[in-house]
């Protein structure tokens, strides 16, 4: 059985290849990858939710950048 973190890992390297999609395919990608797993619901609850967070996160700084590219075009 893989540690947290190496599930996580996982985790966030399948949602990177395919962000595009946004929060709900994150969400099939984060049971599609813990169906592997014998992880009880809560477990289960608990790495949707760092999937969940690492994707805000992801989509934060991606706008950031974008908003941050718009300002110096104004300069």
């Amino acid at each position: 059985m893989p540690t947290k973190k190496e599930i996580i890992n996982e985790m966030k390297q399948e949602y990177l290849k395919y962000k595009r999609g946004g929060l709900l395919p994150a969400i099939k990608l984060s049971v599609d990858i813990l169906d592997k797993y014998d992880l009880s619901v809560n477990e289960k609850e608990s790495y949707t939710a760092a999937l969940i967070r690492f994707t805000v996160e992801e989509f934060e700084r991606e706008r950031q950048l974008f908003v941050d590219a718009i300002d110096n075009e104004r300069w």
